[in-house]
């Protein structure tokens, strides 16, 4: 599974109403690769807004083609997509999607809050990456230095510079660890209220997306990406207010791979 970067994005689908995706201009003429769906339980999208959890059979996706105007995924169910259920496996769309004429239909007696996150391809990086190529494997932390500040920039460290970015995991053992810098680590449950932007020469590839999507654990497929040369050193972590307080003095501890 490849993709160039995923953006992540909150929507309000009210009670028996058809919602239509907003407009996401950095997706604009993009390939969607996959579609993810959170659904699990006391998450907090990044403003502090609860996303529904549980099953959301009764809401519905339509995805419109934006070459043809033809709804090529029609009243396909959210769990479907759902990050709990599939744990990693995707549908590949592959589609340029337009937006503003896609939608999601609720048809239950309350409104719901979805967070969907929509991988994509890059034409400017899509054939950099093969899969018989070695990588190496190395740590890092990122640091919440006795703040309750909501946005937690990555530290400076050499080791990430001009690396080939092709994979990219936390580490998620529930409970607090010591990491290998003898700082005490977030937990998991800090680890689902928390979004990764990563940077590029000042694009964000990776957007808003959930730290959930990067674990170690519980997905049975990781997505790759293509060998980006990410600018670690402007890219960060949000979280809502009342997990900033929590993760204060603590530690986000990750691996990555890339391209030797």
């Amino acid at each position: 599974m490849l993709a160039a970067g995923a953006i992540g994005r909150t929507i309000l689908a009210k009670a028996n109403t058809k919602t239509y995706l907003p407009d996401i201009l950095d997706l604009k003429g993009k390939v969607i690769k996959y579609l993810d769906c959170l659904n699990d339980l006391a998450v907090l999208d990044r403003d502090g807004v609860t996303i529904t959890s549980g099953q959301q059979n009764d809401v519905y996706i339509n995805l419109m083609k934006s070459e043809t105007k033809e709804i090529f995924i029609k009243n396909v169910p959210l769990s479907n997509y759902q990050v709990s259920e599939r744990k990693g496996i995707r549908d590949n769309i592959s589609r340029v999607v337009d937006f503003p004429n896609s939608w999601v239909e609720n048809y239950t007696n309350n409104d719901i809050v979805l967070f969907l996150v929509f991988w994509y391809d890059d034409i400017q990086i899509s054939n950099l990456y093969s899969p018989n190529e070695r990588t190496n494997i190395e740590s890092f932390e990122v640091n919440q230095f006795n703040t309750t500040q909501q946005r937690m920039l990555f530290d400076e460290d050499r080791t990430l510079v001009n690396k080939e970015i092709q994979d990219f995991y936390v580490f998620d053992n529930q409970a607090a660890f010591i990491t290998p810098t003898g700082k005490t680590s977030v937990t998991g449950a800090d680890i689902k209220n928390s979004y990764l932007t990563l940077v590029k020469a000042n694009f964000e590839f990776v957007k808003n997306v959930p730290l959930i999507l990067f674990k170690n654990s519980d997905m049975y497929q990781r997505i790759k990406l293509q060998n980006i040369v990410f600018d670690f050193s402007n890219s960060w972590i949000d979280v809502p207010q009342t997990t900033a307080a929590n993760v204060n003095g603590k530690s986000y501890f990750f691996n990555i791979e890339y391209k030797n």
